[in-house]
């Protein structure tokens, strides 16, 4: 039979009883060469469990501890320890339960890995509204008519992934469930993915939000009507649209997204030279604010974006994607988005490209830009004595400057 402890760690060996060997107790242990036998006396400890009450426990500990920490390389390639409190968790799973409407009848089927923060929410939600988590292994989630058999099998509610996980599984099957409900983000929502979802699906949710403000920041419930938009910021979560000079920007102009609230991260693990360069004083403070504590700090996304006239967020691009051509300022993510308004573009890169000869290592000032376009299959006609396939160089600037 198996044995009913077996030490790992030596220290615990200091707190356990002190007993003889008895063939009692010789059958409950376990050797190997790496842990020699123990001899544990069961009855020992279980005099000892019994001298403890059965109430619950009076935990003292610090008001805000930290959660975890979780590893994102974020945009800059450098891996970087996001230190996560308790309070930032809870706050942002009360703010997905009400705005969700989840439920203890609910199901979710959680397809994303542990080392992902959005993992948070597949495993944390359901169970603390009393719900079910249906944990999907890699064979399964790999194929898209396992994941239909599973999800029938438990009568899934839930399911949150990325966009290119809902495009492969749309590009390889035509299942429709309208008791199922989506959640998406990690990356941009393209339009036409968005509305093939509403079509399939009970409703879907854009997410949007950085592993600094704890998983989700903002979400969007979309409709035919509004399918794009990075939405409206969850439960005590302040957004603020700055320009370079920290000056808010008016409805229309796009402008950097800074995050402030509950749900910012204590900073980047032993980097306080990272965490002070990207998380900042909140220079529009109260002193209300500054009384209880509250709201001192706004962490910057490097995310450019502009509200609509309904308050909604349109995601623009990357601060760190903006380009100077002959003393222009020009953000790559713009040229991108009018580059796939194309009827016969699926994606589409812009990037700026200097005058440098190979082998010259020292990079100079880019002259000029250079789009990249994959042909949508849909509409793509190779035919020579058809219309060209994409607009001329003139149509395209006709374009860039209405």
């Amino acid at each position: 039979s198996r044995p009913a402890l077996i030490l790992t760690q030596p220290k615990t060996k200091k707190v356990l009883p002190s007993i003889r060997s008895t063939s009692k107790t010789s059958s409950l242990v376990k050797s190997s060469a790496h842990h020699p036998k123990r001899l544990i006396y069961h009855a020992a400890l279980q005099r000892q469990l019994q001298a403890y009450p059965i109430t619950n426990p009076v935990l003292l500990f610090h008001p805000n501890p930290l959660a975890y920490v979780i590893y994102t390389s974020g945009s800059t390639g450098l891996p970087k320890g996001v230190m996560i409190e308790h309070t930032s968790v809870v706050n942002f799973l009360f703010a997905m339960a009400a705005n969700l409407g989840m439920e203890a009848s609910a199901c979710l089927l959680s397809v994303t890995t542990v080392s992902f923060d959005i993992f948070v929410l597949e495993l944390y939600l359901p169970l603390s509204l009393g719900a079910k988590v249906v944990l999907a292994s890699q064979e399964v989630i790999q194929s898209s008519e396992e994941l239909e058999t599973l999800i029938r099998r438990h009568g899934v509610t839930w399911m949150q992934a990325t966009p290119a996980t809902w495009k492969l599984w749309g590009v390889a099957s035509t299942f429709e469930a309208k008791d199922l409900h989506v959640l998406s983000g990690g990356e941009a929502l393209p339009s036409d993915l968005a509305l093939r979802l509403l079509e399939r699906f009970g409703s879907v949710w854009n997410m949007y939000g950085p592993t600094e403000a704890t998983v989700w920041s903002s979400m969007l419930a979309l409709s035919v009507e509004r399918y794009q938009g990075l939405g409206y910021p969850i439960f005590n979560t302040q957004y603020y649209l700055l320009d370079a000079y920290l000056n808010p920007v008016p409805i229309g102009v796009p402008g950097e997204l800074h995050i402030g609230g509950i749900g910012l991260a204590r900073g980047y693990l032993n980097r306080p030279e990272l965490t002070a360069e990207r998380f900042m004083a909140n220079p529009f403070v109260t002193e209300e604010e500054k009384a209880r504590g509250e709201n001192l700090r706004l962490y910057k996304t490097g995310d450019i974006c502009r509200y609509l006239p309904d308050g909604n967020l349109e995601y623009i691009g990357r601060s760190d994607f903006q380009v100077k051509i002959r003393g222009f300022r020009i953000e790559l993510g713009e040229i991108e988005a009018v580059l796939r308004q194309g009827p016969n573009v699926a994606e589409a890169v812009a990037l700026a490209i200097g005058d440098s000869t190979p082998g010259n290592l020292i990079k100079t000032e880019p002259t000029r830009l250079v789009g990249y376009v994959i042909p949508n299959p849909n509409t793509f006609n190779s035919t020579p004595d058809e219309k060209p396939l994409f607009p001329t160089e003139s149509e395209w600037l006709k374009t860039l400057r209405s």
